[in-house]
């Protein structure tokens, strides 16, 4: 279309022809004035979102990216704070272990000292009776001493039998699985639009 502006003359004379329609200046300029203020209109509408999505992206990035950091902080603060809680309950097992053990060996030590301090009664009774050379003493002290020598023999072979020294068996803890788990942690996207 031409958009050439001319005096009537003119344009009866150089503008002729399918594309050359001819308008009066008033009324085209009036018409693409409301084209151009409608155009402007949009283009300054745009241009502000424009402005504001460019402003406002980094701030949403950062306060989503911030979020995310927290949810890792709190994530880890909650497993750190059961790895502990854990961690304090195996610890206490174990010493209440220990001092199950060490009172079972207290004891165990005990009764074997008994069983220690009467063999060396016996012993020292026994070597007093080795130098005795009147036979009938000896049957007397003997008789006596052995009757007393093999009932306490028999006492100590039974409770020794049932009495063995405390055991403790060495444990180990299976972190495999919690390792694996812990490894597989991820953030995983939340539709917030729900």
């Amino acid at each position: 279309m031409c958009r050439q502006a001319g005096c009537g003359q003119c344009v009866s004379e150089d503008h002729q022809g399918i594309f050359h329609s001819v308008n009066l200046i008033d009324t085209v300029y009036q018409e693409e004035k409301l084209n151009f203020f409608s155009s402007l209109k949009r283009m300054r509408i745009i241009n502000e979102k424009l402005v504001d999505e460019i402003s406002r992206q980094p701030n949403d990035t950062n306060v989503v990216l911030d979020n995310d950091v927290e949810i890792i902080e709190l994530g880890f603060g909650e497993i750190i704070r059961t790895l502990e809680m854990k961690k304090e309950q195996l610890l206490e097992d174990v010493e209440n272990q220990r001092g199950k053990k060490e009172k079972e060996f207290q004891i165990w030590k005990k009764m074997k000292e008994t069983h220690k301090k009467t063999i060396e009664n016996f012993l020292k009774d026994c070597e007093k009776l080795v130098h005795e050379c009147d036979p009938q003493r000896f049957l007397e002290v003997a008789c006596g001493l052995n009757t007393r020598m093999k009932t306490q023999l028999d006492l100590m072979s039974i409770a020794s039998s049932w009495e063995k020294p405390p055991e403790y068996m060495q444990k180990k803890m299976d972190i495999t699985s919690v390792v694996n788990e812990i490894l597989a942690l991820e953030l995983t996207p939340v539709n917030a639009r729900i």
